[in-house]
């Protein structure tokens, strides 16, 4: 089990240059990702930048949410919501339901296998089942990895992202 901090997170800049978004996991560290895992403010309504060849997953941490416009669909989603799946090459826009709001992102390169995102409120212990899992705190801003067989008793609210590689 490895614990991240922030110490090891990275501000990063947004590709559409509309702001900024706290690294928590990248892999590989360098050159294009095939799986990154992000926290970032969204102050202002606008349009979410473009990943081709990218799945990604959305969670509203805090605030009072988004609308996002996806193709024909308006989805709103607020804290407490499940995660919301897209393609990365997906034009999105975004608009705040009230003042910012706090984000969770993950982003996993089409082919590198596939992840199940969830939040989760009450306490529960956690076993990696699959080739990976993080649990974001986000109270505490600590970001855990786990390797299948390992466990963690968790009592915070969080997001767990349990990755399966392809077969």
């Amino acid at each position: 089990m490895r614990m991240f901090t922030s110490e090891d997170f990275k501000l990063m800049p947004w590709k559409n240059g509309s702001g900024v978004t706290l690294e928590l996991y990248r892999f590989p560290e360098t050159g294009e990702f095939d799986l990154r895992i992000s926290s970032a403010t969204v102050a202002t309504s606008g349009p979410f930048s473009l990943y081709p060849g990218v799945r990604r997953w959305l969670v509203a941490l805090d605030g009072e949410g988004l609308e996002l416009k996806i193709n024909t669909r308006e989805i709103q989603l607020k804290p407490g919501d499940p995660a919301i799946e897209f393609s990365g090459d997906t034009e999105i826009t975004c608009d705040l339901l009230g003042g910012p709001v706090t984000d969770f992102n993950v982003m996993l390169k089409e082919g590198f296998g596939s992840v199940v995102v969830r939040s989760c409120l009450r306490p529960e212990t956690h076993e990696c089942t699959g080739d990976e899992l993080f649990l974001y705190l986000p109270s505490e801003k600590i970001l855990y990895r786990l390797t299948r067989g390992e466990k963690l008793d968790v009592s915070s609210p969080r997001v767990s992202v349990e990755r399966y590689r392809r077969e």
